[in-house]
C-alpha cells in the first residue's frame, strides 16, 4: 500500500511517519514547498504526479497550512481516502473542507498520545470501507 503523508512544515512528524510505515510505503511532502501561492501554482504538477499510484492520504491538520489543504482538495479530486488526524484539544483548526467536499471518504480523529495515533491509523487501515 502507498500513503502519501503531510503537514505542516512546522512541525516534526517522525512517530507518525514511523507507525504509517507498519502499514505501507510512506511518501511525505518534501518539507521545502512552501505555502506562498507562487510556490503553489509551481507545485500543482508535482502534488499531481505525488498521487499517482497512492492509496490513502493521511493529513496532520492540527496546525492551520495552506499547502496542506491545497494538498487534501488535490487529493479529493482524485477520489483518494483522506485520513485527518489532529491533536486532541485543537478541534478549532480542522478545515471545514475535510467533511464537506469528501463526505464518503473523509475520516477525522484526535490523537492525545502515541496509543491514540496507532488506534486512529489502525482503524483506518484495517477496514477496507474506508479505502
Amino acid at each position: 500500500m502507498k500513503i502519501y503523508f503531510t503537514g505542516s512544515a512546522k512541525e516534526n512528524y517522525a512517530e507518525i511517519i514511523k507507525i504509517l510505515e507498519e502499514y505501507g510505503e510512506v511518501l511525505v511532502k518534501p518539507v521545502a514547498d512552501k505555502a506562498s501561492s507562487t510556490a503553489l501554482g509551481k507545485s500543482h504538477d508535482r502534488t499531481a504526479q505525488r498521487f499517482e499510484g497512492i492509496d490513502a492520504v493521511v493529513a496532520e491538520i492540527s496546525v492551520p497550512s495552506r499547502s496542506v489543504g491545497y494538498e487534501i482538495l488535490k487529493a479529493i479530486e482524485e477520489e483518494k481516502s483522506v485520513l485527518y488526524i489532529h491533536k486532541k484539544g485543537l478541534e478549532k483548526n480542522i478545515p471545514a473542507m475535510t467533511g464537506e467536499y469528501n463526505p464518503g471518504k473523509a475520516n477525522i480523529k484526535s490523537y492525545e498520545n502515541s496509543n491514540d495515533l496507532r488506534n486512529a491509523l489502525n482503524d483506518f487501515f484495517k477496514h477496507p470501507e474506508t479505502l
